[in-house]
């Protein structure tokens, strides 16, 4: 049998979170009054059949209530109610949960079968509870009228369903025959108008026989503008064959005219003919002139072929000059950038001093090394005798000893990094002068090509003027 084995309240009129287990047989709640007994038939009520409607329930203070009954099969049913939402929960025994909403004032169908506790139709109008009674409510029918029993015992044992069904048959009945007899009426009062109306049959034969003749008179018209186009037609044609009579009489010697005209014909094309070699001749005679100009042009043809090698060396030419050109710009650019560091290098001697005067510090910070290594130990010894420390009077000196250190150590740290510094800048240097001296070689090769290069072209690449051996210094120097 289903029974309900737990009953959840939260915040639910004054319980503010209780717990009630029941057992499978007799349950009895008992307590003062007030302490919210009611509140939990009232919660059971509001899970299983939606009543009371509303929110004055939730607890005062809170903003929303929930009442949760589980059942002894493991289904579970979650009644949730706030300001703005209003949801039935349904758990099954696998905790699958579906969500109702918007279900107003009834029960959702799945919560009624998942229960199996719904209200019973005592009356058409009056439904109760059979599972559930109020606070001080009489027994099962007693408090009702006798109609009411009456009538709610004969739902019980179905009589209600053969007088509902009586009560609908003559109910049909008697509006089956109300609209018998509207029927028949009508029906009179129809045939009555059809009387009126007897005169459409002949009508309808004479519009019968007007819509025949309109057929016959739209045929003849449309056969008479047919006519009437070959009418027209036919007129044409007899002004056509007028005309035609009137240029055959005129054209009487046609044969002779067409004799004349083949004749024409042959001597017109024997004329464009003989045109067509004349004019062949004129060309032939005008290119056989500029043969003859070409081939007077063509005298020196070895000559211009030893120009035009000549103009293609002097092209390559420039072409590798305007290359070592762009070589030249590239080295004295980079030669100021050399000359940049050499400037910023003139200061190596100051720079020189300045390192063996590191050098020195860094031996003395030795030095100092070895006195920190010494106070180091003399600082193990005093802390064996650290009791007696307030008994000395020097203690001062030794803790100004410790702060000189400890700037020397400072000191000595700064002095390692310079060292790494001055060694990165004299690599750097190193490097410099290499890279330096291998640019100053190629500037001499390049211009010692340059040089042969302008020797064995004896001109100038700009100019075209000729050169000799001090101009050709001269260009040298420029770029020295």
């Amino acid at each position: 049998m289903k029974y309900i084995e737990k009953l959840i309240l939260e915040n639910f009129q004054s319980h503010k979170h209780t717990i009630i287990e029941f057992d499978s047989q007799l349950n009895v709640i008992v307590g003062p009054s007030d302490s919210g007994k009611t509140a939990i038939l009232r919660g059971i009520r509001w899970v299983l059949f939606n009543e009371p409607s509303g929110d004055y329930f939730i607890r005062e203070g809170e903003s929303e209530c929930s009442v949760t009954i589980a059942f002894n099969d493991g289904t579970k049913i979650k009644r949730y109610r706030s300001k703005n939402k209003n949801i039935y929960l349904l758990y099954d025994s696998n905790n699958n949960e579906m969500k109702f909403e918007g279900f107003g004032t009834s029960v959702p169908q799945e919560i009624i079968e998942a229960t199996g506790i719904k209200k019973i139709l005592l009356d058409s109008d009056l439904s109760k509870s059979i599972n559930l009674s109020d606070q001080l409510e009489g027994a099962f029918l007693l408090s009702e009228r006798s109609s009411t029993r009456s009538s709610s015992i004969g739902r019980l044992v179905g009589v209600n369903i053969i007088d509902d069904a009586l009560r609908e048959t003559l109910r049909d009945s008697r509006n089956l025959s109300s609209n018998k007899r509207l029927l028949d009426d009508s029906i009179v009062e129809l045939e009555k108008e059809l009387i009126k109306y007897e005169y459409l049959d002949e009508l309808n034969i004479r519009i019968n026989e007007i819509e025949l003749i309109r057929k016959n008179i739209y045929e003849k018209s449309n056969r008479l503008s047919k006519y009437k186009k070959i009418y027209e037609k036919l007129s044409i044609l007899f002004q056509e064959k007028k005309e035609t009579n009137y240029y055959l009489e005129k054209l009487g010697n046609i044969e002779e005219i067409y004799n004349l005209l083949n004749l024409i014909t042959l001597k017109v094309s024997h004329c464009n003919y003989l045109t067509t070699q004349s004019n062949l001749i004129s060309r032939l005679s005008l290119n056989k002139q500029q043969n003859i100009n070409i081939v007077n042009s063509l005298k020196y043809i070895h000559k211009a072929e030893n120009n035009i090698q000549n103009i293609t060396l002097l092209y390559n030419l420039e072409i590798k000059l305007i290359d070592r050109k762009s070589k030249l710009q590239k080295i004295k650019h980079e030669i100021k950038e050399l000359n940049i560091i050499s400037s910023k290098l003139k200061d190596l001697d100051t720079l020189q001093n300045n390192i063996n005067k590191i050098h020195n510090y860094i031996n003395e910070l030795k030095n100092l090394i070895s006195i920190k290594d010494r106070e180091f130990s003399l600082r193990k010894s005093l802390a064996l005798g650290e009791k007696y420390v307030e008994k000395l009077n020097e203690v001062h000196k030794i803790s100004n000893i410790h702060m000189d250190l400890q700037d020397k150590i400072i000191l000595l740290n700064r002095l390692k990094k310079l060292e790494n510094v001055y060694n990165l800048n004299e690599s750097e240097i190193k490097n410099t002068n290499d890279s330096l001296s291998k640019y100053n070689n190629e500037i001499k090769f390049q211009l010692s090509q340059y040089k042969e290069i302008l020797l064995k072209q004896e001109t100038c690449p700009l100019c075209f003027s000729n050169i000799d051996n001090d101009k050709i210094n001269h260009i040298i120097s420029h770029y020295k």
